[in-house]
């Protein structure tokens, strides 16, 4: 294995670039008057990319500014560095906002990120605009991105082609450790990979040949960490450093014993699902995202064969369009140590779920309907969403909505309004459903659900600091999650805040309660979805109250955040 890393001093340079950020200059703001068209007044940020090694200008950087309150899909405003690494974004509407710059060979980072993880991207210094300011010498110190290459075979030292490479962290998603990938890649007809613009870190590489599940076969090769364990916990981990060129990070897969599942399956009405696809899923999903999915088509017949499948469970599911609706159906089968035949999956229609969306105390501000959405995601965990979930349908101009979902055991997930807008409830036949699972079942029809979200939530905002009376924190991440125990576990009773250039936070459309608030140096972004690490931080924060409709003004002092692996 060979190493040509940058020399030590270029990698203590861009941690201080993370850690030390430069205050941005203002400039004096226009007229101030208590006219409507004075506090709208659009401002400006203005900076410079440069190269943390060399510090010459970077041109053709992208820099992107996005609202705090930016809904997904929303395109942020943009500006292109010029020769000199310089750039400006203009009409800035006043608001808090997040400014990220990416650049080819360089490691995308985030104003004011404080260390080389991709998660915290999210975490970094919020800007703070006002209706006319002019922010200057908002500067980035970018750095390259290392690679890491090599090669994948199997045991006969033949390459092995269209294998899914990928480097992986661990990271915490609604309460569970889970491996995410950071990068990903495909080896070629030479079996070689080339992974770059790696940010600097630790990871654990794995290798994932996608013949699994497939009929037309190519062995069965099981998941494989570096060197060639087949679980994280005996794996080595790939150190990568800031433009560090790793190579020779060769692994052999080792083709294992396999079986075949096969099978019927049947539409709704009894008849063959012709053009129906299947996917294999392991089940439970494995704490690697990216080794899940398998999948394969079935015959006008409705029959199917799956080959190369290695012992374990798998959930296999099965969908198709008809008439221009989805109809699926799932099935849980184990593999042993022989073949599975005549397995059958009856596909349905899903359930169909209709409502209303009850706004209580509504602003003066007016609510696009199209803002709210509801939403059903298997309690499995976020993974399985975009899978078995139903997928976000448009909340009609009366706020009522209809959403289909497959058959399984799902949780309501409502996307709110910007303002300081809670969801209070969500009744369903009777029953309070707002932070349960329920289970659906094909075609069954569930009408009348009702969505209550309320303009009055609590509203907490403060000043952070490094000390007592001592200098403000840029970038400081405050975690405020419910004081009662059983409010814990569910993800609307928590919200993280960042501060912004003056050192102040501010957290909106909080469920009315008693909640635990703290200042953190450092955080891990998803951390705070895990009962234990609040239960670690709990002991570190104060105790607020906040009534509906309440705004609260809550100074804090940072502390050091609980290490994450």
């Amino acid at each position: 294995m060979v190493h040509r890393s940058a020399l030590a001093p270029v990698i203590l340079l861009w941690v201080l670039s993370l850690t030390s950020v430069a205050q941005p200059q203002v400039s004096p703001p226009g007229e101030q008057t208590g006219s409507p068209q004075a506090a709208d007044k659009p401002g400006a940020i203005k900076g410079r990319v440069v190269a943390v090694d060399t510090g010459a200008g970077l041109r053709r950087a992208r820099v992107m500014l996005r609202g705090s309150e930016s809904r997904p899909g929303m395109n942020p405003q943009t500006s292109q560095t010029n020769e000199n690494g310089d750039y400006e974004i203009k009409d800035v509407k006043p608001g808090r906002y997040t400014l990220m710059v990416m650049r080819n060979g360089y490691v995308a980072q985030t104003y004011g990120q404080k260390s080389a993880d991709p998660m915290s991207r999210t975490q970094g210094t919020q800007l703070t605009i006002r209706a006319g300011e002019t922010l200057g010498q908002v500067n980035f110190q970018m750095i390259r991105g290392g690679a890491v290459e090599g090669q994948i075979t199997d045991q006969n030292n033949e390459p092995l082609s269209r294998v899914m490479v990928q480097l992986s962290r661990y990271r915490t998603m609604q309460g569970k450790r889970s491996l995410m990938p950071v990068s990903m890649s495909q080896t070629d007809d030479r079996g070689h990979f080339r992974l770059f613009e790696i940010p600097p870190g630790s990871y654990y590489l794995s290798a994932t040949y996608r013949s699994f599940g497939f009929p037309d076969g190519g062995g069965a090769f099981p998941p494989t960490y570096y060197p060639g364990a087949l679980s994280p916990q005996e794996a080595s981990k790939v150190q990568v450093a800031p433009a560090a060129e790793i190579t020779g990070i060769n692994m052999a897969l080792t083709e294992m014993v396999s079986f075949t599942i096969s099978g019927k399956v049947m539409a709704g009405d009894g008849k063959p699902a012709s053009g129906a696809r299947l996917m294999s899923m392991r089940h439970p999903p494995e704490a690697d995202f990216g080794m899940m999915f398998g999948g394969g088509g079935v015959d006008p017949d409705g029959s199917f064969k799956l080959s190369n499948m290695l012992p374990g469970k798998y959930r296999l599911t099965a969908n198709t369009n008809r008439d221009g609706k989805t109809e699926s159906g799932s099935v849980i089968v184990e593999v042993g140590s022989e073949d599975l035949q005549n397995v059958f999956i009856v596909l349905g229609n899903g359930a169909e779920v209709s409502g209303k969306i009850v706004v209580e105390s509504q602003s003066t501000q007016p609510i696009e309907p199209r803002q709210i959405r509801v939403m059903l995601v298997p309690d499995a965990g976020p993974m399985m969403g975009g899978f078995f979930g139903g997928g976000p349908q448009e909340t009609k101009d009366d706020l009522t909505f209809t959403q289909n979902v497959a058959e399984g055991s799902m949780r309501f997930n409502v996307n709110l309004p910007t303002g300081n807008f809670y969801l209070k409830s969500i009744r369903m036949e009777g029953r309070d459903v707002t932070d349960q699972a329920v289970d659906f079942k094909n075609n069954d029809r569930y009408q009348g659900v009702e969505v209550v979200i309320s303009s009055q939530g609590g509203q907490l905002s403060g000043v952070v600091r490094k000390e007592e009376g001592g200098e403000v924190l840029r970038g400081a991440t405050v975690v405020l999650f419910a004081a009662d125990p059983e409010r814990q576990s569910k993800s609307r009773f928590s919200k993280t805040a960042q501060t912004d250039q003056q050192g102040s936070f501010v957290a909106k459309g909080l469920v009315p309660g008693e909640y635990v608030v703290c200042a953190l140096l450092t955080h891990e972004a998803g951390a705070e979805t895990d009962v234990s690490y609040l239960k670690e931080i709990e002991k570190l924060g104060k105790r607020v109250e906040l009534a509906a409709g309440a705004a609260k003004t809550e100074n804090l002092v940072a502390v050091p955040g609980p290490a994450a692996e």
